[in-house]
């Protein structure tokens, strides 16, 4: 899956040159893996819903630097754009972590985690249909990759 990965980057927009940014995907990556151990932690003692309560005030709270500032410019966008973001909030981040915590409450993580490689895959494919993105070859050849290994994960588990 991981090269699968690799070669939708590749697809997509080459491989360029390192850049040393790319290694806040590798924090983020850490960070997230740490965050579903932790989140099968407690999920024998909390209920998904309260897990995720406590993730996305968590996220609100460490946002809260840029609160000096947030009234004037949300008075100042168009009102489609807070309705954006408003939408953006509640259905791709706290409806996905809802049903995340539920999944992870429900299953093992080595099982549930490596349905997560299906995100780009699934993203890139809504972005070629709902927004008219363009989709290469090499696009599509790593995303059969990509869900294919999900596939044989899934059936190995």
């Amino acid at each position: 899956a991981l090269v699968g990965a690799l070669v939708v980057i590749w697809g997509d927009k080459g491989l360029g040159t390192f850049r040393p940014q790319g290694l806040l995907i590798l924090l983020a990556a850490l960070s997230w893996s740490v965050y579903f151990a932790l989140q099968k932690h407690y999920s024998s003692r909390y209920s998904p819903l309260t897990i995720v309560c406590y993730t996305i005030w968590a996220g609100t709270l460490l946002l809260g630097v840029y609160a000096p500032g947030l009234a004037t410019q949300v008075s100042a966008a168009p009102v489609r754009v807070n309705l954006a973001v408003l939408v953006l909030g509640v259905f791709p981040s706290a409806l996905a972590y809802l049903l995340w915590a539920y999944v992870l409450a429900h299953t093992e993580v080595s099982r549930s985690v490596c349905v997560m490689y299906l995100v780009p895959p699934v993203a890139m494919l809504m972005a070629a249909v709902l927004l008219g993105s363009h989709v290469s070859g090499g696009v599509l050849f790593g995303m059969a990759i990509v869900l294919g290994s999900v596939f044989a994960m899934r059936r190995a588990a």
